[in-house]
């Protein structure tokens, strides 16, 4: 290709980078631009309400029995429920790679984690191989293991319609609560709930940030 012509194409690639990042970082469109983390994160023109439809069917799944599964996680380890859930509660964060409320949501879940997760295992379950479980992991940090939910067993036998639902899960094996989404009012809840399962005093939980009034769901499965 003539030098003028490799001039052009690289002064358009510029000139399409320096669009892409102006369109998500400014204009609020387009997907994220990939920083080297190997994810782009997928378009959201509108957050994503959590309906009234959305909060009938996770009602519908509580106090019902947990399904079973055996999973591989980030650490290495391969988890089973019905082992996990005899010492006592466990909490299960859905995940969908790509999905910005998943991201958003995720410092949330971590505070949870940290203010009860010495006497309950927090899991994300994940859309992907455990391989890029790992690197969203990492990109995201993630504070407790993630399992790989390839074919999507895990996800739609807890009804999960979307990213961003947490199950509580008590011990015994019975899902105490199902969250389609997060916010303020959630992440209080949670915490309340997580410290009775566990026979502690609530937790403060930062939720600076986090939505009032509504709760916000993510991209759908």
């Amino acid at each position: 290709m003539p030098k003028n012509q490799l001039t052009i194409v690289g002064a358009f690639t510029v000139l399409a980078t320096v669009f892409a990042v102006y369109s998500w970082a400014v204009l609020g469109t387009g997907p994220k631009p990939d920083e080297g983390s190997g994810f782009v994160v997928i378009e959201s023109e509108k957050q994503h309400l959590v309906t009234p439809e959305m909060l009938a069917a996770t009602e519908k799944v509580e106090r019902t029995t947990a399904p079973a599964f055996r999973a591989e996680a980030t650490d290495g380890k391969a988890y089973d429920l019905a082992e996990l859930t005899r010492k006592g509660p466990v909490v299960l964060a859905f995940i969908k790679e790509g999905c910005p409320c998943s991201i958003e949501s995720q410092p949330y879940f971590n505070r949870l984690f940290e203010a009860y997760g010495a006497k309950v295992p927090f899991f994300g379950v994940i859309d992907g191989p455990v391989n890029r479980a790992g690197k969203w992991g990492r990109v995201n940090h993630a504070a407790f293991p993630i399992l790989s939910d390839v074919d999507l067993t895990i996800i739609h036998d807890y009804k999960a319609e979307s990213s961003a639902y947490l199950a509580l899960v008590s011990q015994g094996g019975t899902i105490e609560k199902l969250w389609p989404g997060y916010s303020v009012e959630m992440l209080d809840e949670a915490s309340a709930r997580l410290a009775k399962l566990a026979d502690m005093d609530v937790q403060p939980i930062d939720t600076t940030g986090a939505p009032q009034g509504e709760m916000l769901t993510g991209c759908p499965f």
